[in-house]
């Protein structure tokens, strides 16, 4: 497929099948996320979490592989805490 691509990629309609399928993905992330929202109990820890994400990555443009090795374990740790204290 990327061979494919890098032949017809400076076609127009290549270009507009490319930004419909990306914006298809993006539609079906969006859609993924808000069904995974409805289960979560929104107390401090997953609110937190959730906008210190967002500021890490759509902010500061930090790499997503080194958002996953921080914030896993502080979400672990976070949860583990607040349940030992409820």
């Amino acid at each position: 497929i990327a061979v494919a691509y890098e032949q017809f990629q400076h076609l127009p309609d290549v270009r507009a099948a490319t930004a419909g399928a990306a914006s298809a993905a993006a539609g079906l992330i969006i859609a993924t996320a808000i069904k995974m929202m409805k289960g979560v109990a929104w107390t401090l820890v997953p609110i937190g979490m959730a906008v210190g994400t967002f500021i890490v990555i759509g902010y500061l443009r930090a790499p997503l592989w080194m958002v996953v090795v921080i914030f896993v374990p502080l979400s672990i740790g976070f949860t583990a805490l607040a349940r030992r204290r409820s």
